[in-house]
């Protein structure tokens, strides 16, 4: 299917400026970008194959090796679900799990409330991956407003990603990996900090009680 050409980015449209080296595309320019399906659970024929099919809550913030549900090759061939290759990433769009991330080590299908996009040659998946992922309020926030948050196709398509030369995609995506080891222990250290803060009080009262005591 074809989809319809995005709009030209208009120069009042960048948030800020980039490289000469880097370019302004919409996300929708930078891979081939499917939504799933779910084939119809009365037919119990669409179900218990050998067609890895993902829910969003298989989702897991990083590679995706297996998942738990299979579907048939009657529904691959009788339905609008689509295999997406090794290399593709995924993202949820709505539900509790609204915003999560994943990228696939297997193909596997998903089930409609996931958006999958497999990369042309000149994208790094992982840049693309941690892209979505710095940016996962902001697709949330777009989505709010409704019964619950919804992050359509159509805006994760239409918003705006500065894109360096591969070679530089590759150098941020390798210090972003050399750094998150140090944010993961960061945070850590001010969860201990933040829980000493709220025992404080508590502690102190206690302490000056068993001193006059």
């Amino acid at each position: 299917k074809k989809e319809k050409p995005l709009p030209e980015i208009a120069q009042d449209e960048r948030p800020f400026d980039i490289p000469e080296s880097w370019k302004w595309v919409r996300v929708g320019n930078i891979g081939s970008w499917n939504a799933g399906a779910t084939p119809s659970r009365t037919n119990p024929h669409y179900f218990n194959g050998n067609v890895p099919w993902l829910k969003t809550g298989d989702l897991n913030d990083g590679y995706i090796t297996e998942v738990p549900e299979f579907i048939s090759e009657s529904a691959l061939k009788e339905t609008s679900v689509q295999i997406n290759p090794i290399g593709s990433v995924l993202m949820a769009m709505y539900g509790a799990t609204i915003g999560k991330l994943g990228i696939l080590s297997i193909k596997a299908t998903t089930n409609q409330a996931c958006c999958a996009c497999y990369p042309v040659p000149h994208l790094f998946n992982k840049f693309l991956f941690y892209f979505l992922m710095a940016n996962r309020k902001v697709f949330i926030k777009m989505g709010a407003g409704g019964a619950q948050p919804n992050i359509s196709k159509e805006k994760i398509v239409n918003a705006l990603m500065p894109l360096p030369p591969l070679a530089e995609q590759q150098r941020i995506v390798a210090k972003i990996e050399e750094l998150l080891p140090y944010i993961d222990r960061y945070e850590q250290a001010w969860r201990k900090l933040e829980d000493f803060n709220k025992r404080f009080p508590t502690d102190m009262q206690k302490s000056i009680l068993q001193m006059a005591i």
